[in-house]
């Protein structure tokens, strides 16, 4: 994550560097993304017109950072779409062993085997 002291530069860009030397970065973590000419994306931040680019909301007390996804806004949404349903799934089936549990229990008491 990206705070608002290391995207503070005055062109609107953040610049990637990777390294190999022991560099203390106090709990901090970069990230990479290498995009190539003709690559859809899709970029989330505030963009700022007196820097010319999209920079991170250091103004949210939670501060978000810029984020880059490969692929367009209308595939994000259809993965975002597959993995809501998924979770949805996934609470009807622990809900559905809860009840039958709950159900076992309060009929026949505690089963030990």
């Amino acid at each position: 994550m990206l705070h608002s002291s290391d995207a503070a530069d005055d062109d609107g860009s953040i610049r990637f560097d990777f390294g190999t030397g022991s560099t203390d970065l106090n709990g901090r973590s970069f990230e990479e993304h290498v995009v190539e000419h003709g690559d859809e994306i899709c970029v989330f931040g505030t963009f700022s017109a007196a820097r010319g680019g999209i920079v991170s909301d250091s103004d949210n007390p939670l501060f978000q950072p810029a984020r880059l996804r490969r692929g367009s806004f209308d595939s994000l949404m259809r993965g975002l779409a597959w993995g809501v349903l998924g979770c949805a799934l996934g609470v009807l089936v622990f809900g559905g062993f809860a009840a039958a549990g709950a159900w076992i229990f309060f009929n026949f008491g505690p089963v030990f085997f």
